[in-house]
């Protein structure tokens, strides 16, 4: 009788990492597709890989709001969370938080980790945003 127990937990814990690995990388590739499909844009995107434990990243936060707010749509701004989506994160490298990539139909054209003042960021993406 212990053994069929045993037996039949076995089976359902292999069975629940299947399901659980399957859910995870079905839910995974559309986000990489979208994120694929964000920086192919025409627009310059500048992504902004961070992470909530990140005291810089918090720093960083408002200065990114307001580079936004001033370029008023001439470039595109998102987040990508390292620890939610480790899938970007590792498709570009991303060894430190924050990390700053500029993109442009699909290619880097601006690469900066670490922490950049409100000023720096502007220039990069006015000379970007053409």
């Amino acid at each position: 009788m212990h053994r069929q127990t045993l037996c039949i937990f076995l089976v359902y814990l292999v069975w629940h990492t299947f399901l659980s690995t399957t859910i995870a990388v079905k839910l995974k590739q559309p986000i990489m597709e979208t994120f694929s499909q964000l920086i192919q844009s025409e627009t310059p995107v500048l992504v902004d890989f961070y992470a909530d434990w990140c005291g810089p990243c918090k720093a960083m936060e408002p200065i990114v709001k307001d580079v936004a707010k001033t370029l008023d749509g001439k470039a595109r701004i998102i987040k990508i969370n390292i620890d939610q989506s480790q899938a970007a994160a590792q498709a570009y490298n991303v060894q430190a938080v924050p990390t700053f990539i500029l993109f442009r139909k699909g290619k880097i054209i601006w690469r900066h980790p670490g922490m950049i003042d409100k000023a720096g960021l502007l220039s990069v993406l006015k000379q970007h945003a053409g």
